[in-house]
């Protein structure tokens, strides 16, 4: 099995449309240092059962905000 996250962002809208396929949640840093988890739904990992149907969030980014996304080695790494 493998997790994904997976995002389409709209330049023109900030509109950052997003499903996890169960990876790590990832962050929102805002341009004045803010941090926020994008705890969204999602579902399993990928290859694990025979899913048909992921679900999504949507957030909205605005000028200046980032979007930091990790693998799950960062989190589980001992040194």
């Amino acid at each position: 099995f493998a997790t994904c996250f997976y995002a389409i962002l709209n330049t023109r809208t900030g509109e950052l449309r997003y499903s996890s396929a169960g990876h790590n949640p990832p962050y929102v840093v805002s341009a004045g240092g803010e941090v926020r988890t994008l705890d969204g739904r999602g579902g399993l990992p990928l290859g694990m059962f025979a899913v048909k149907e992921y679900q999504g969030e949507t957030v909205h980014m605005q000028p200046g905000d980032s979007l930091f996304v990790f693998t799950d080695g960062v989190s589980e790494a001992v040194n």
